[in-house]
């Protein structure tokens, strides 16, 4: 029965090339495009994971208005000032760690690195090894 089913399949299949190539085509980018997204969320979800603490640890960012310019641009910093007026605000804030945006490029023999700016509290709260888990390749 099978057998019967398979064959009338594939004979449907053969005679209507165009149609089934267009099928094909569009379940193949459908699954295709699927799977990207599933791999881009997937990443972007478990992004800063390995932290034990990961439920207490927070982001902020700012948005900042350039004077002369309309666009709000987004940074992933605060400053150092702001830093302190939310440790004081905020009483559940146990600490702050500030990263800057100033990029360097650091030349050791044999590796080249890119790297941010963060004071003692940042290296103090890496659960990991501070050098790699604050270094940005």
């Amino acid at each position: 029965m099978l057998q019967n089913y398979l064959k009338i399949a594939s004979r449907n299949l053969v005679r209507n090339r165009a149609y089934t190539t267009i099928n094909i085509l569009g379940l193949t980018i459908g699954i295709t495009f699927c799977l990207v997204i599933y791999l881009i969320t997937s990443f972007e979800f478990s992004y800063d994971r390995f932290h034990p603490d990961k439920e207490s640890i927070y982001r902020v960012v700012s948005d900042v208005l350039y004077p002369g310019n309309s666009e709000v641009h987004n940074q992933s910093n605060i400053s150092i000032a702001a830093s302190h007026i939310v440790r004081d605000e905020y009483p559940g804030i146990d600490q702050i760690a500030n990263f800057d945006s100033y990029r360097a490029d650091v030349t050791v023999p044999g590796k080249d690195w890119k790297t941010k700016r963060a004071d003692y509290q940042a290296i103090k709260a890496a659960s990991a090894n501070p050098v790699k888990s604050l270094r940005t390749e």
